[in-house]
């Protein structure tokens, strides 16, 4: 165990001590009628009224009224009567109030146990409960209600960038929020999402409309989506390692606007760019770094101050490797 530190010692030691007590010890005699004088520890000087010694605002004050010598705490009270230094000074201090200055400090107390960062739910049940769910064109209910929101349903189908979650399906304990799971309710679209090496990794659920006292999307519970997106066959390509050509990127903020944007282009496109799809919290610096330098990024996130926010920080973790856009839907007619 280490000795206690300087400034600890002489807390505990001051916590003890009164001036007056500390001038007895050294000889120094009471002079003056007040209750608190004594010879001045530097001069010795006779003088009747001798040294104040004093508190004030919890502080220890000394004062000499002939030499105008002073301090403010017992260790200056004893470097100045003996001559010595304030190590030394700490030392005889200890002595004074029975201290044993050579005891070992008392143990800190224990840190408070950091909880491991989280993980995306695990692989085997993610792909349990992905295989669990249908193609949009099974379940009509889900395939209108996406379709009422101007979605292409046959293309998100032939891309299986979403599939529909039967009612009723039993669900791992990470797929619930407020107390009912996924395949309860409207929110039965699940979106799949990958990792930076275009791996299936965990999944999203998404309502078509609002519910009552329930949020439209909902993450694994108690589980990370960071560094985790949405993608589309040429995003995991890429994700991947695998892109053939330099292409375009288009990032979209969002599980409507990504199925969107994933549908825009046809299959006979050329130009058409990869896509990958971002929720809150899910862009890292570990995704930028997978996207190849030179690549033109499009950023189409959210047209309000949080997806301006959003489409700075990822600007930024690109570090200039890439050129990053603003991107509006306008410029993609």
């Amino acid at each position: 165990m280490k000795p206690a530190r300087f400034v600890d010692r002489f807390a505990d030691a001051k916590a003890r001590a009164d001036l007056l007590t500390i001038a007895q010890d050294e000889g120094l005699h009471h002079r003056g009628s007040g209750p608190n004088r004594c010879e001045c520890p530097g001069c010795r000087n006779g003088d009747v009224r001798g040294a104040s010694l004093s508190e004030r605002d919890g502080i220890d004050l000394w004062h000499c009224f002939r030499d105008d010598t002073h301090g403010g705490s017992a260790l200056d009270f004893l470097m100045h009567a003996r001559g010595i230094s304030m190590q030394d000074a700490l030392v005889e201090l200890e002595r004074i109030v029975g201290i044993d200055p050579t005891a070992p400090s008392k143990p800190p107390p224990p840190r408070r146990a950091v909880p491991p960062p989280r993980q995306p739910p695990p692989p085997g049940e993610v792909l349990a409960l992905w295989n669990l769910c249908k193609p949009l064109g099974l379940v009509p209910e889900i395939a209108e209600a996406w379709a009422a929101r101007s979605l292409d349903v046959s293309m998100i189908e032939d891309r299986d960038l979403a599939r529909a979650l039967p009612r009723g399906t039993p669900s791992p304990r990470w797929a619930f929020g407020a107390g009912q799971p996924w395949s309860a309710g409207e929110r039965r679209l699940i979106v799949p999402l990958y990792d930076h090496q275009g791996r299936l990794a965990s999944l999203h659920a998404r309502a078509a409309t609002a519910e009552d006292g329930l949020a439209k999307g909902l993450s694994p519970m108690d589980h990370t989506v960071a560094g985790l997106v949405m993608a589309d066959v040429l995003g995991r390509l890429l994700l991947a390692g695998r892109a053939t050509a330099t292409r375009d990127l288009l990032v979209a903020e969002g599980v409507p606007d990504f199925l969107t944007w994933a549908t825009h282009w046809g299959d006979a496109a050329e130009n058409a760019p990869a896509i990958f799809g971002i929720i809150a919290g899910s862009w890292t610096e570990g995704l930028a770094s997978r996207v190849p330098d030179g690549v033109r990024v499009l950023l189409a996130t959210h047209i309000d101050d949080a997806g301006e926010k959003y489409a700075g920080w990822i600007a930024h973790t690109l570090r200039g490797r890439c050129r990053a856009l603003r991107w509006h839907p306008r410029e993609a007619a």
